[in-house]
């Protein structure tokens, strides 16, 4: 198996999504598309990323890594994020450097609210893997949610820059610079999306 994260970088359907479940239709008020809450994308990384393990060593449950990583994502799916915390916390603790464990440590952190946690967490994971563009979108999230725009702002367009044809990270962009009060660039980056299929 490999160390790297695989998933789509451009989800089915990468609207905004008010509450943790699956994707659903985006909202639209006056045309324009409302970016508001944790973004569907963060679900189909959830039930997406597949978490590698690189040999068979047990945790202190006596699961296997590779399990105890399997795990993980049903505990998110499920919205079990404590325990899906615990297990993470628990591989960290053997390899701290673990990019894949830090950026899903991240992703239930952000699901259970706890965006300072999740931000920190997806920082970690970036110090390691620094042009992952699901741990730049994710960590822009969180800081847009944390009020810190200029942040959010620089994390999603690296993102978007890392992954181009990515709709999402487009959309939240421009809602981003929307509230940082630059119109025009955000006019111009959501029709970008509007035509990927955002």
């Amino acid at each position: 198996m490999s160390d790297q994260v695989e998933l789509p970088l451009q989800p089915a359907n990468p609207q905004p999504n008010p509450d943790p479940s699956p994707a659903q239709e985006p909202r639209k008020k006056k045309g324009t598309r409302l970016v508001i809450g944790i973004v569907a994308a963060i679900v189909v990384v959830a039930g997406a990323v597949r978490l590698s393990g690189t040999d068979s060593s047990t945790t202190q449950s006596g699961d296997s890594v590779d399990s105890a990583e399997a795990s993980v994502l049903d505990l998110i799916n499920l919205g079990n994020y404590d325990e899906a915390i615990g297990i993470l916390q628990s591989l960290l603790a053997e390899n701290p450097d673990d990019p894949v464990a830090l950026y899903n440590l991240g992703v239930a952190h952000q699901f259970s609210g706890n965006l300072t946690e999740a931000e920190s967490a997806y920082s970690r994971a970036l110090t390691i893997d620094p042009s992952n563009p699901n741990s730049l979108y994710n960590r822009g999230l969180a800081r847009r949610d944390l009020g810190d725009l200029e942040g959010a702002r620089d994390d999603l367009r690296a993102a978007s820059d890392l992954a181009p044809e990515w709709a999402a990270a487009k959309l939240n962009l421009a809602g981003v610079l929307r509230s940082l009060g630059a119109t025009e660039e955000a006019d111009t980056i959501q029709a970008e999306a509007e035509a990927l299929g955002g």
